[in-house]
């Protein structure tokens, strides 16, 4: 009787589980299922491990979605927004490792934001959350040190942030105001 009961508790939370899976799979896996009708390269940037490349992808169903890959390998997406694009990469004149993307909201009160992305020795890329005050940002690096100006804009007041080793922080904002003779 003892096994009995175990083999209809078995049968019990199988039950349960299929009926989960049921339920909430569809849902879940609902984008993962669209077709891509369009698969468009938006850019290129050459990186210390290769080739970090921006896909815009859009489906059946009007979505788009923006793909980061780098060498051909998926690593993530951003589909909150109406554009994405990589504003700069640094350094410059050599493969880069951090990217500044902006992030274009598609309205009016907040036109974009941006993230900062990186491509680490091995390979990994590490990203940050989403900053900004809505204006267009003022990029610079200097000694392994992206420095990210945002002027003010509306009663937004100015920003200035930096990013270094994987983390971002805000940084202590430059006068804009014209110096006095």
């Amino acid at each position: 009787m003892a096994s009995l009961s175990r083999n209809l508790c078995s049968a019990l939370v199988h039950a349960a589980t299929l009926i989960l899976v049921l339920v909430f799979a569809p849902a879940a896996q609902a984008k993962d299922l669209r077709t891509v009708v369009d698969k468009r390269l938006e850019g290129t940037v050459p990186t210390v491990h290769g080739t970090l490349e921006l896909y815009r992808l859009e489906f059946e169903d009007g979505d788009r979605t923006y793909q980061i890959a780098l060498d051909g390998k998926a690593r993530y997406e951003e589909n909150e927004y109406h554009i994405v694009e990589i504003a700069a990469s640094y350094p410059e004149k050599e493969p880069a490792r951090v990217m500044l993307l902006e992030l274009v909201t598609g309205g009016s009160g907040c036109p974009m934001l941006y993230k900062v992305l990186e491509v680490k020795d091995d390979g990994s890329t590490v990203r940050t959350k989403e900053f900004g005050n809505c204006a267009m940002a003022h990029p610079s690096f200097t000694d392994g040190v992206l420095r990210i100006d945002i002027p003010k804009i509306g009663g937004a007041a100015a920003e200035s942030w930096r990013y270094q080793n994987g983390k971002l922080s805000k940084a202590p904002t430059k006068s804009t105001r014209p110096r006095k003779k």
